[in-house]
């Protein structure tokens, strides 16, 4: 029997980012998905090229009931920090 701390469904984007956090953690993972690949929806984002994240994103970009919600997640997760984030799963 395979034994894990962490079992995520999912290997989209947020499917592999809960699972870089939980391995940053100590907890071991496992990641199910019914692709062949995992993260292979992300290729098809930004033409091929895995477009993570945007330099032209603002609240502006989203359509919202709650158009506070938007602004409060961007802050949250700035430009610099996503990006240094994705540099350190290398």
């Amino acid at each position: 029997m395979i034994r894990k701390d962490v079992i995520i469904i999912g290997a989209g984007a947020s499917g592999m980012m809960c699972a870089i956090e939980s391995g940053k953690r100590g907890r071991s993972v496992l990641v199910l998905d019914h692709a062949e690949k995992i993260g292979k929806k992300i290729l098809i984002s930004g033409g091929g090229s895995c477009n993570f994240t945007n330099i032209n994103t603002s609240s502006s970009n989203y359509i919202s009931n709650n158009p506070h919600f938007c602004k409060s997640a961007l802050s949250r997760l700035s430009l610099p920090t996503s990006s240094e984030c994705f540099k350190n799963t290398e």
